[in-house]
């Protein structure tokens, strides 16, 4: 029987496929010719020696990654600061507001009416100027209501956007402008691969955080149509996330015109990629659309702490006091949430790649490729392990990066972009935070 797992070496031959870009609703690319609406694949072999990779095909795009602009910016930062009293969030926000800034204030859990000893304020485009200045501002509210702050400005959450512009738009038509622009967003989709935290079911392995999308029709749907059946009721959710990934028929393509989430709203941490061409959407007929050279391919994360006694995400990383910016090296936080990867595939016969193997990776990405490789090592161990009086050896547990290959070159551009807006947003100097008497 012929699967994406038997081993075949490669030749060096070079082969190239297309991964052809699908929308769902009116949108932009709608205009494109089929033959600009697509994503060219140069395939070699991986030339690894690792178990995993050898005799594999590596796929990689067939795209100028200087033809873009890529740029980090913090969407908005989270300051917490404990307070001497319980202390109103609704009144703490009026007070500030009078002092005209823009602030959402909240508790822990970013609940309106909260009442209690830690206050949370979301600060949206901040500058090292603003959270300065909001510092202040929470110290005077808070003593107005007879408390006093006790503690240095904790970081508490942040949204980190990745931003991917098209360069020299000026010299392009709106036609060339939109495609471009439409293939680097169908790449960020299938090359993003889906952090491991999703896949321990003690943290986010939960089925509110499985991979899903909305194009704006009722709903959002999952990246894997799971069946619910005989044999998954007793499964946790990661082992069903798995279930559904090993079935090829299962994996859903996601429009260009969508939105993709890794992670729930509610969650510590949440990924939303997205073709952004429109700004201020509350609903499908209302939105402010972009200019069309300042439409770009985006990725973001969100970051919450919602416990103070627990250090959460943020924590892990040495960012606890909002001054910990000052220093922090932005690859840690590159390696840790923005992983670009390129998809490998076993060989066939006619030295191509393993057809179901590429059919998921046409549709899922890296994501649903690598969790298809997960589920069909885990049924291959299973099997072993049960066949009693064997002597074929057990498959090791897939790694990490399981059978995926860092795509260096994005990785490297979306690292120096963090690098510049750290620098600009701190400046050279420790960012001073200084609390009223």
């Amino acid at each position: 029987m012929k699967d994406s797992l038997r081993v075949r070496a490669p030749t060096d031959e070079t082969h190239c496929k297309q991964v052809q870009i699908a929308t769902s609703r009116t949108h932009d690319a709608d205009a494109l010719a089929a033959e600009d609406l697509r994503v060219d694949y140069r395939l070699c072999p991986t030339g690894s020696p690792q178990r995993v990779l050898r005799d594999r095909l590596r796929a990689e795009p067939d795209i100028d990654l200087k033809l873009y602009k890529c740029a980090a910016v913090f969407d908005w930062l989270d300051i917490a600061v404990l307070c001497s009293d319980l202390v109103s969030a609704k009144a703490v926000h009026r007070a500030i507001k009078r002092r005209g800034p823009k602030i959402w204030i909240s508790g822990p859990e970013r609940k309106k009416h909260y009442h209690g000893d830690v206050i949370v304020a979301r600060l949206q485009d901040p500058t090292r100027a603003k959270v300065s200045e909001l510092c202040q501002h929470l110290s005077e509210a808070v003593a107005e209501q007879g408390a006093a702050v006790i503690s240095t400005p904790q970081l508490f959450g942040m949204e980190l956007a990745i931003d991917f512009y098209v360069r020299h738009a000026r010299e392009l038509s709106d036609l060339e402008l939109i495609g471009r622009r439409a293939r680097m967003s169908d790449l960020l989709r299938k090359l993003f691969a889906m952090p491991g935290v999703f896949r321990d079911p003690e943290l986010l392995g939960t089925c509110q955080d499985w991979p899903r999308f909305c194009d704006g029709r009722p709903g959002k749907g999952h990246l894997f149509q799971e069946r619910i059946g005989e044999g998954t009721r007793s499964m946790n959710d990661c082992e069903r996330l798995l279930r559904a990934a090993g079935t090829p028929f299962f994996h859903q393509r996601v429009p260009l015109n969508s939105t993709l989430y890794f992670g729930a709203k509610s969650r510590p941490i949440r990924y939303r990629l997205q073709d952004k061409i429109s700004d201020n959407r509350k609903s499908e007929e209302d939105y402010d659309p972009l200019p069309l050279k300042e439409r770009r391919s985006r990725i973001e994360v969100s970051l919450v702490n919602k416990d103070w006694e627990e250090e959460g995400l943020l924590g892990a990383l040495d960012l606890r006091d909002v001054a910990d910016l000052h220093g922090f090296k932005p690859d840690t936080l590159r390696k840790a949430f923005f992983n670009f990867s390129l998809p490998t595939f076993g060989v066939t016969e006619a030295n191509t790649p393993d057809l179901k193997e590429w059919s998921i990776f046409e549709r899922t990405g890296v994501t649903g490729l690598d969790l298809y490789h997960r589920s069909r090592n885990e049924q291959e161990r299973a099997k072993t392990l049960h066949r009693r009086g064997s002597r074929a050896p057990t498959p090791r547990v897939l790694e990490e990066k399981g059978r995926l290959m860092a795509y260096s070159q994005l990785n490297d551009m979306v690292r120096r972009a963090m690098s510049k807006t750290v620098e600009a947003y701190l400046g050279e100097e420790p960012l001073a935070l200084r609390l009223a008497a």
